[in-house]
């Protein structure tokens, strides 16, 4: 299976909640089949003869199943484009936590001399300083932090740098997002606050290419969605053996519940049906499962 049906694969089991193609096919039949039905008996009561009756509804069928294609399909894309953003952003931000931090500097202070007003840099005392064309200062803070968001506790940290070296205002950079109170917080400050989410760092280290080129990132995400992909299959091998052995004990729970209560009819019916449903259920998982899977990943350990 090549890497495009793979990936529709997984995004398609994604888009409608984990359901597999057989239940999504069922579901299918099952709607269109009850569209036609309930288009026919209307349509019974006023149009004569029966066939017109069931020509008309069959029309009505189609359309139905066409126009429910197209939005799915449109909400389809929508959200692989979403999760392929998501994907992204989450590997270039990871990019840039991996960076050496002098190169990520290096590209902080490029762009920071391209802005408006900003004259030159300088470091004193460990800061990193930006003098404007008036004379006044500006706080360069670069954050390369593998948290989950920047809180207004880390930009407490910036601001009482900026007021020690009597700076007018600062420029944060960080490579991980902002929260709500830290955005809030960087408005209420006694001095101008411009904030660089990861998404502008990942757009300047990019004009400087220092990220990796389009066929790496391609093979990044490939790799990624395989990933999240047979994570996915094992959790469903595990609920698939977690169902059948239900469904055995159920079909035990009835066929001792027979002998017990003397009903010999219902149920052993009800204890075969469970018995069954387990059985499908091995079946089903053991066909997912690809034969000589041990065999073959030895052979691929061994090879040079």
């Amino acid at each position: 299976m090549d890497n495009s049906r793979k990936h529709d694969a997984y995004f398609r089991r994604e888009f409608y909640g984990g359901r597999s193609r057989l239940a999504r096919s069922l579901d299918v039949i099952v709607l269109r089949i009850s569209v036609f039905v309930a288009a026919y008996v209307i349509l019974a009561f006023y149009v004569r003869p029966a066939v017109l009756a069931l020509l008309l509804a069959a029309v009505i069928t189609a359309m139905f199943s066409v126009v429910t294609y197209m939005m799915n399909q449109s909400r389809y894309e929508k959200f692989v484009r979403k999760n392929m953003d998501a994907l992204l952003g989450d590997y270039m931000v990871e990019r840039l936590l991996m960076m050496p931090k002098e190169q990520l500097r290096a590209v902080v202070e490029a762009y920071t001399l391209k802005l408006p007003n900003v004259r030159d840099l300088w470091e004193q005392d460990g800061n990193l300083l930006a003098r404007r064309a008036d004379g006044s200062f500006l706080l360069v803070g670069m954050l390369q932090s593998a948290k989950d968001s920047i809180l207004a506790d880390d930009l407490l940290v910036f601001y009482r740098q900026a007021l020690e070296c009597s700076a007018n205002g600062m420029l944060l950079y960080s490579t991980t997002a902002f929260a709500p109170d830290a955005e809030a917080l960087a408005k209420r400050l006694a001095m101008p606050v411009s904030l660089f989410p990861p998404k502008r760092l990942i757009a300047l280290a990019k004009e400087a290419e220092l990220l990796p080129s389009d066929a790496e990132v391609e093979a990044a995400l490939d790799a990624i969605i395989d990933q999240k992909h047979e994570k996915n299959a094992s959790l469903r091998k595990a609920a698939f053996l977690g169902k059948g052995r239900r469904y055995v004990v159920c079909a035990l729970v009835l066929a001792f519940a027979s002998v017990l209560t003397g009903y010999y009819l219902y149920y052993p019916i009800f204890a075969a049906i469970c018995a069954s449903m387990g059985l499908m259920t091995w079946w089903l998982n053991r066909a997912k499962t690809p034969s000589g899977g041990v065999e073959q990943q030895g052979a691929a350990g061994a090879a040079p």
